[in-house]
């Protein structure tokens, strides 16, 4: 009797050895994952927007790139410098693979100062610590952002101001303005427009509905509930994409009938 308990404890002990050792091999995994790829930015103008860019709420940093196809990712790190490509780059965030359900990943950098460029670059991390060759390095600066002054709330097709919008830049470093206007309901783009800065001596800013005749509709109309907004452009890349500027809150406003 205790000779047949001794076999059976040793043969539990090489059970579990063999079960628990074989699990341990597979996860020796010698190969790193795939390179990560950054979602392209959109053009300053386009109605969907994707891409490193500024956020409308605060002033932050959005970060978007592409899941990897690799089936074991267990995270992605995000490295940062500043003012330039060759800067020394440091750890900004590790994001846990778990935590996203599939689409385009994305992550939110709260951490910037106005009127500085950061450069980013993207590793992918397997579960067994492999780490991916560097994803291309993008950059992205922030500058003030507009203060929206006019329409807001509620507005009369009485009123002098009637289809022109107004904002504030109290920065001289934008010179040029992309203006939008949608309905909420339905939720439609009307205008989107991209024009020159007409006035650096003034803060003051304003722009017609329409101005340059491409709006879906054309005019405003009473009883319609819409938002709008003004992003502000200080520096373009080669080809025209933007790499520093800002984008005001949206402002919301309806038409008294």
């Amino acid at each position: 009797m205790r000779r047949n308990r001794l076999e059976i404890v040793l043969l539990l002990i090489f059970v579990s050895v063999f079960i628990f050792g074989s699990c341990g091999e597979s996860l020796e995994d010698p190969n790193p994952p795939s390179r990560p790829h950054w979602v392209e930015k959109s053009a300053p103008e386009d109605s969907i927007e994707h891409g490193i860019d500024a956020d409308p709420i605060d002033d932050c940093i959005f970060l978007e790139w592409h899941p990897n196809s690799d089936d074991d990712i267990s995270a992605y790190q995000i490295y940062r410098a500043e003012n330039k490509a060759s800067a020394k780059f440091t750890l900004l965030v590790k994001v846990d693979a778990f935590s996203t359900f599939g689409g385009d990943t994305i992550y939110i950098d709260d951490s910037v100062e106005l009127n500085k460029i950061y450069y980013y670059y993207l590793l992918a991390v397997d579960q067994a610590g492999n780490k991916s060759e560097p994803s291309d390095t993008i950059r992205y600066g922030l500058i003030q952002k507009p203060d929206l002054y006019y329409p807001l709330i509620e507005i009369s097709e009485k009123d002098p101001q009637f289809n022109q919008f107004e904002w504030h830049d109290f920065t001289s470093l934008s010179y040029q303005y992309i203006i939008r206007v949608e309905k909420i309901f339905p939720s439609e783009v009307i205008w989107i427009y991209r024009f020159n800065r007409r006035n650096y001596a003034d803060s003051f800013q304003s722009m017609l509905f329409d101005d340059n005749k491409t709006a879906s509709e054309r005019e405003l109309t009473a009883g319609t509930s819409y938002r709008w907004r003004v992003d502000a452009i200080y520096l373009v890349d080669p080809s025209d994409i933007d790499i520093s500027g800002s984008e005001s809150p949206w402002g919301y406003f309806s038409i008294q009938r």
